[in-house]
């Protein structure tokens, strides 16, 4: 086996001291670019604030939240 300081895994990146700061940036800007693509439609005054969530949801959070575990602490 080799050993490396860096396995990339799909789309996710992990490094060879367990820190995922890296990757939790990376996911940040990636919803950031989203949102910067949505920009038009967030600023339309023509689209009720409910209807702007819809693209949010859809397009934001997969973007940030692909890979994530979530657990319930007891």
């Amino acid at each position: 086996m080799e050993v490396v300081t860096d396995f990339h895994f799909l789309v996710s990146e992990t490094n060879m001291d367990g820190d995922c700061n890296h990757e939790i940036k990376r996911r940040l800007l990636l919803g950031r670019k989203v949102m910067t693509n949505l920009d038009s439609v967030l600023k339309s005054r023509n689209i009720t604030l409910p209807r702007k969530f819809c693209p949010v949801k859809a397009m934001v959070f997969p973007a940030v939240m692909y890979g994530c575990e979530s657990y319930k602490e007891s």
